[in-house]
């Protein structure tokens, strides 16, 4: 992917509990969404046994409220959302004093 990426500040446990129920509570893997348009908005949710993904913005469909319910919470909670000041692996890999550079794998077989 193209384009930078920043890691935002977590949120409390319970509040993530509560964003996972809802997101349980849709049934991701039993919807059959592949309706994107020009512009598209998509869920999607990974598991230990599942990756489901729901995509919409076709003008001639309209999707469950839930689904659009549950992505305009998510997206709300990002807005505003605060970047992290270090990412974990920043953290650990500075107590080891390692760069960036040094931290790349060089092997062929990861491809990076």
């Amino acid at each position: 992917m193209e384009g930078t990426f920043e890691e935002l500040k977590s949120i409390k446990s319970k509040e993530a509990k509560l964003l996972f129920d809802k997101v349980n509570s849709l049934q991701l893997f039993k919807l059959d969404i592949e309706k994107p348009g020009n512009m598209y908005y998509f869920l999607r949710q990974v598991t230990d046994n599942l990756d489901s993904r729901v995509t919409w913005g076709a003008g001639d469909y309209m999707p469950p409220q839930g689904l659009v319910s549950v992505y305009k919470e998510l997206k709300a909670l990002t807005k505003d959302r605060e970047a992290a000041k270090t990412k974990k692996s920043d953290k650990a890999n500075a107590q080891k004093g390692k760069t960036d550079e040094e931290v790349k794998p060089t092997d062929n077989t990861t491809k990076w």
